[in-house]
């Protein structure tokens, strides 16, 4: 939800702090009444939006996600927040397009979970073949990410196949043994 803070200036690290404390009205409050330039800078839109997003305002948490963006366009904590965001409410193409620019430039990146991710938007999307091969990918990238695994499974529970469902669900508990959506699952 947060990009790594070490890069940011000290000067927020109250500001942090209370977000990591949980008091994410005080965070929103604070960051509005800075008297620098809040709204250039990527981080603290980042910061903004997923307050919001913890205070489940969805609206204003895209809103400030977006801003973000605006300064940034490849400002990688807002896009991976708003393809979460667009994967929950099951907006398959929206989010598919917002991991893919994770991944646009051919730009190493080792982030399995979200390839993951792609694979099943893929298959919502009628692209069954392609979810499962970009599963798959990931696997190859990360074999110790679960999320490909579930993705996996989810996959093969909508073709059918119980034996594959079986295989993944028990490899995704390899990786987490405790996964609790794996065990409602199978």
């Amino acid at each position: 939800m947060l990009d790594n803070i070490k890069n940011q200036n000290e000067r927020y690290n109250d500001i942090i702090n209370q977000f990591h404390n949980n008091d994410f009205e005080s965070v929103i409050e604070k960051i509005k009444i800075l008297e620098e330039d809040t709204f250039e800078n990527p981080f603290l839109m980042n910061l903004l939006g997923a307050s919001y997003l913890k205070l489940e305002d969805t609206e204003n948490a895209k809103l400030y996600f977006n801003y973000a963006l605006d300064i940034d366009e490849n400002y990688q904590s807002s896009i991976i927040n708003l393809a979460n965001i667009e994967y929950k409410n099951k907006s398959y193409q929206n989010a598919f397009d917002y991991y893919a620019k994770l991944f646009k430039d051919n730009t190493p990146v080792n982030h399995a979970e979200y390839l993951g991710n792609m694979g099943n938007c893929l298959f919502h999307l009628g692209h069954v073949e392609d979810g499962i091969t970009l599963c798959e990918e990931a696997i190859k990238i990360d074999p110790k990410c679960e999320t490909p695994y579930f993705q996996l499974a989810e996959i093969m529970r909508h073709n059918g196949d119980a034996e594959a469902i079986i295989s993944y669900y028990y490899k995704c508990l390899e990786e987490n043994p405790d996964s609790y959506k794996t065990y409602f699952c199978l």
